[in-house]
């Protein structure tokens, strides 16, 4: 919320950030916003209600594994689901998709920072 984001020292709008690189023989894509972050314990939260992962588990996950369960079938953090938002299936599907083309996608975040989602694919040079 603006509100919440001018607390923060935040402008009231937020910033989304696109890069896209050529590196050696892969496209790199990341798409970074400057918000909130993911609120890791939200995630284990969801998995364990899901039955994704016990709670004694998941003390022991890093970071790193905790946002995979962003990317499991099904898998929403919002409570409420409606057409546009929640239904839990958006990141599940990029990454199947992306994997159909040998890509990947990967997610760091920074709790009050934001948060960025990268795509890596080969790249496919046409010659002529």
């Amino acid at each position: 919320m603006p509100e919440v984001r001018q607390s923060l020292g935040k402008s009231i709008a937020g910033k989304i950030t696109l890069t896209a690189s050529h590196e050696e023989k892969q496209v790199v894509i990341s798409f970074s916003d400057d918000g909130a972050g993911i609120d890791v314990e939200c995630v284990k939260s969801k998995a364990i209600a899901k039955k994704l992962i016990t709670a004694a588990s998941a003390v022991h996950l890093s970071d790193l594994e905790i946002y995979e369960f962003l990317f499991h079938p099904d898998f929403s953090t919002k409570d409420i689901r409606d057409m546009r938002v929640g239904t839990g299936y958006g990141l599940d599907i990029v990454r199947s998709e992306l994997k159909k083309i040998g890509g990947s996608i990967s997610v760091r975040s920074t709790p009050g920072k934001g948060t960025t989602f990268t795509i890596t694919c080969l790249s496919h040079k046409r010659h002529r």
